[in-house]
């Protein structure tokens, strides 16, 4: 059987081309339901990696935001945070 279920993906993603270690950037994201039920449970974390590649892995963790409140199917939500870049990022 096919089941459904929510499908959450990253739709857009501002942050600066470029920085330095020890420095505070500023990013925001937008996150879309594409899926086809609402999501269960209402709760869960946006974690941000900061990558030298469009691949997942090997990355490094800049932070997880929390995220409250169930999200429809098509419909979407914006966060935003500041982030330190890790002492040893290249």
């Amino acid at each position: 059987p096919v089941h459904a279920s929510p499908d959450l993906v990253a739709t857009a993603i501002d942050a600066p081309a470029s920085a330095t270690a020890g420095q505070t950037i500023a990013i925001e994201w937008t996150v879309l339901n594409q899926g086809t039920t609402t999501t269960t449970p209402s709760t869960w974390s946006d974690n941000l990696y900061l990558s030298s590649d469009t691949s997942f892995g090997g990355d490094t963790l800049l932070g997880s935001i929390g995220h409250a409140g169930a999200l429809a199917p098509s419909e979407s939500y914006t966060g935003s945070s500041n982030f330190v870049i890790p002492a040893g990022t290249a």
